[in-house]
This record gives structure tokens, sequence and C-alpha cells, in this order.
């Protein structure tokens, strides 16, 4: 028999087995280039994130280091401001100031001497009381209110200094306030409530002095805030309460003085660091100098945090002060 048949086999057979391994060893090329490129598509991604992690990090850095030094000179300017309040005693005693913001400064209870600076504010002075009857009373119970309530709204001119005092007597006498300024087209306001002869006995108050950017929120509130809409505009220097016997019944009133401006709600570039730190950087439009950072109330504000480079930080480049001016 002839071996004919058996070689063209093997000649075939050898032809395909080739034919398979250069086949398999392009589809091995093939996967082995799309392993190489994804792994560098992911390595370069990962690059990206990393610089921009990096950058952040340089970024809040530079921030912290200018906060760290433009703490300690504004915290010095407020002890400065607070010693030239120390000593005032009237609003013909408080100086003009220079610099954007408000002061508040406690004389005791009920008093406050207050400095607003350029720009349009106001004051807005709120009470409520209510009664109860003292035990034997002779009062008709259906003649003496239970409850009331009386709120006003001052403008206060710019630039100028205004002297706060609640009016109250540890003898049976009127109540109410009584506010002046250094400014002198500001004409004294004073008020008094509808009650009769009340004697104040005892008191409470909470406040700290203040030496706030007009409209400024407590950095707390802009921790757990969502709708930025929901603020409310200025910001608080006291609340008070009063106790003691009026006419047939024993009276407490509540009295709360804040400070409102015609200005965007802000934060102190100190505070905005944390709220970046604490993912609500969303909140705040680009900086723009001053020590301050504008809150944005509603995504059609233009110049939102969005117009900035993806996941870069706005550094501010000016200390906050609270400048005296001689």
């Amino acid at each position: 028999m002839s071996n004919e048949p058996a070689s063209e086999m093997t000649k075939r057979s050898g032809s395909m087995g080739r034919m398979i391994g250069w086949t398999l060893f392009g589809l091995s090329t093939v996967a082995l280039c799309w392993v190489a490129i994804w792994a560098y598509s992911l390595r370069r991604s990962a690059a990206d994130e990393i610089a921009v992690l990096q950058r952040n990090r340089a970024q809040l850095q530079e921030m912290s280091a200018r906060l760290v030094s433009g703490a300690g000179q504004a915290d010095g300017h407020k002890r400065v401001i607070q010693n030239v309040f120390r000593h005032c005693r009237a609003a013909e005693d408080i100086p003009v100031l220079g610099g954007e913001r408000i002061v508040g400064y406690h004389h005791g209870f009920g008093q406050l001497g207050i400095y607003v600076p350029e720009g349009s504010h106001r004051i807005e002075v709120s009470f409520k009381w209510k009664t109860t009857l003292n035990s034997g009373s002779a009062a008709d119970p259906d003649t003496l209110p239970e409850k009331g309530e009386k709120n006003w709204s001052v403008p206060l001119l710019p630039a100028s200094g205004y002297w706060f005092e609640l009016q109250t007597e540890r003898t049976a006498g009127p109540v109410g306030w009584e506010l002046t300024g250094n400014h002198p087209e500001f004409q004294k306001r004073s008020e008094i409530l509808p009650i009769d002869k009340f004697a104040h006995r005892s008191s409470s108050w909470s406040g700290s002095d203040a030496v706030h950017f007009p409209n400024q929120i407590p950095p707390l509130l802009g921790y757990g805030l969502k709708d930025p809409a929901s603020i409310r505009p200025g910001f608080e220097l006291m609340d008070a309460s009063l106790r003691g016997p009026s006419d047939g019944g024993q009276l407490e009133i509540a009295a709360v003085v804040r400070i409102v401006s015609d200005a965007p709600p802000c934060v102190s570039a100190k505070d905005a660091i944390h709220l970046i730190v604490r993912g609500k950087g969303d909140l705040l439009m680009p900086y723009e100098g001053g020590g301050k950072y504008s809150i944005r109330v509603s995504d059609t504000q233009t110049g939102s945090r969005e117009d900035a480079e993806p996941g870069s930080v706005k550094t501010p480049a000016d200390r906050e002060d609270a400048v005296i001016v001689p």
C-alpha cells in the first residue's frame, strides 16, 4: 500500500495546528493589550484622583495656616474693641469703627452698646409676656390679659454707635425700652409696654458679645443646614427674661433683640473651613475677600462653587480683621 494518504493527513494536521496556535497567540496578544490599556487607564484615573486629593489637602493646609494666623489677629482686634466698649456708658462714647463688622457689647443686664458699619441695618425688638393671677387676687380674670406681644423694627443709620437699654424698675412702674444713637440725624426711640405697675423682682439673660459680619450665621447652624433659603436673616444680641408682680398677677416678660442687615447670609472664613471639612462646602459662594463667605441660598444664584475647577477649594487671601479707625 502507498503511504501518500497518511503523509497528506499529517501535513494537513500540522498546518491546522499551526493555524490554531497562531490564532490563540493573536487572541492572547489582543487580550494582553486590552488588559494593559485597562490597567493604564485605571492607574491614570487613580493618579488623577490622588492628584486632586493632594491638591485639596495642600489648599486646606494653606487655608488652615492662614486662618490660624488670622484667628489670632481677629481675636486681638476683638479684645481691643471689647476694651473700648467696656469704657462706654452712652452712645456718644462709642467711636467710629472701620471694617465691615457689627459690634454688640453687653453692659450687665439689659444694656447693649452697639456699632453698625456702612450699609443698611435695623434693630428688631420683640417682647412677649404672660400673666397668672395671684392667689386671693381681687382682679377680674376676664379683664387681665393672659399673654401679649409687641414687636418693633427700627432702621439704623450707618457707621454709627447706639445704646440700647431695657426700662424697668424694682418698684411698680412702666416697663419698656430705649434706643439712643450718636449719629446727628438719629432720633431717640422709646417704647412702653401696655402693662400696668410691673415690679422687676428677678431676671435672667443670655447672649454673648458679638463682633460679626452683617447677617453672619452661627457655624453650628451651618453644620445641620439643609435648606439655606430657610435661614432667618440677622443675628441675636440679647434674650432676656423678667419676672415680677403686676396689677393682680405675676408677670413673666421675654425680650429679644436682633440686628438685621440687607445683606446675604454669610459665615466667617474661619467658620467656612469647618463647613468644607464637614462636606458642606457647596453652601459657600466663591470667596470674594474680606474674611467672609456668602451662603448660596438657591441654585439659581450665579457664581456657585460648581463654576470652580472640580475638587478645588477656594482659599481666602485676606485674614479676618476688625480694624479700629482712630
